[in-house]
């Protein structure tokens, strides 16, 4: 059987990654694993914006330095 695969980068990282040593993760070898028995005909990767928290953006604005004045 032919399979598309569709992955939700957020919830992966935030899900199964993140606090983890784990950084590189090859998800066509993943995909192989879980479908043994199929053919990957493709992988799409998806991922949501993240918004900046207003700490974020505090310490970008604090750090940044206006040049040539």
């Amino acid at each position: 059987m032919r399979a598309n695969v569709y992955v939700d980068g957020f919830n992966l990282y935030y899900g199964a990654l993140k606090g983890t040593p784990l950084k590189w993760l090859d998800i066509a070898a993943l995909c192989r694993l879980l479908l043994p028995g199929d053919t990957i005909n493709r992988i799409r990767y998806f991922t949501a914006r993240i918004q900046p928290t207003r700490a974020i953006l505090t310490r970008a604005r604090d750090s940044s330095c206006i040049c040539g004045r």
